[in-house]
């Protein structure tokens, strides 16, 4: 995965979201949001 920089919790999970559709359930999302600030 590219490094991205994101100001807040919910513009990762919106990018994680649109880079791989389907894939990624909210609390997952949040968790790898959360490692990747």
């Amino acid at each position: 995965m590219s490094e991205l920089q994101f100001e807040t919790i919910g513009d990762a999970m919106k990018q994680l979201s649109q880079q791989y559709p389907g894939k990624f359930e909210k609390p997952m999302a949040s968790k790898i949001a959360r490692e990747m600030l």
